[in-house]
């Protein structure tokens, strides 16, 4: 996976900013955004206890940018694309990246709650010491996709290819799959009562 290509020249603290100035090389921190364009683009800049309150984030654009402690709770990313982004103690819960486009990206000790990354593709990322509980990852398309951590209760990866996932770090009190498409995912053995009953199968 690919880490953030981000040179930081400039700080600006506890501003209201328009998304259409954002400057590249630039941390913001503290800062609250004002949507003043219908796309928005984040390139090259660090984000510290940032608001993004309000915004439409659909269509919109990612790259090479840290998030730190920000909240995107109930905000839509729906149709956007991200290119090395790591989010690190980050709030999703509620959001939703329908057929978002998401490479070389991390989300490191970030609440994702009932978050929905359903029909999105993702490739080269990676979810680690995160709570994804009752979120969807429906019909998915992914490459190098891992989960370090996670706590994935009644997780969705319905019409999802399971193959080659590994959740063996991972903790879940239910989990719902398309079992046709359950080969070559790799659990713990305590976990393979919870799969099989799935399956409507009986362990004694």
């Amino acid at each position: 996976m690919k880490k953030p290509m981000l040179l930081l020249i400039d700080t600006l603290e506890d501003k209201q900013v328009f998304t259409s100035s954002l400057i590249e090389g630039t941390e913001y921190r503290q800062c609250k955004f004002i949507s003043d364009t219908d796309s928005h683009r984040f390139n090259e800049c660090s984000f510290k206890r940032c608001s993004f309150d309000l915004l439409d984030l659909r269509n919109s654009t990612f790259s090479d940018c840290i998030f730190e402690h920000c909240d995107f709770s109930n905000l839509e990313f729906d149709d956007s694309r991200f290119y090395r982004v790591n989010f690190n103690n980050c709030k999703f819960m509620g959001s939703s990246f329908y057929k978002a486009q998401i490479s070389d990206c991390a989300y490191s000790n970030c609440l994702l709650d009932s978050s929905s990354f359903s029909i999105a593709s993702l490739t080269d990322v990676e979810f680690s010491d995160s709570n994804l509980k009752n979120s969807s990852f429906q019909s998915i398309h992914h490459k190098n996709l891992s989960f370090k951590s996670i706590i994935m209760d009644s997780i969705d990866f319905s019409e999802t290819d399971l193959n080659k996932l590994d959740f063996t770090s991972c903790d879940f009190d239910s989990i719902r799959f398309t079992p046709r498409l359950i080969k070559g995912l790799k659990i713990r053995y305590d976990q393979s009562p919870l799969i099989l009953a799935t399956l409507g199968l009986k362990v004694e």
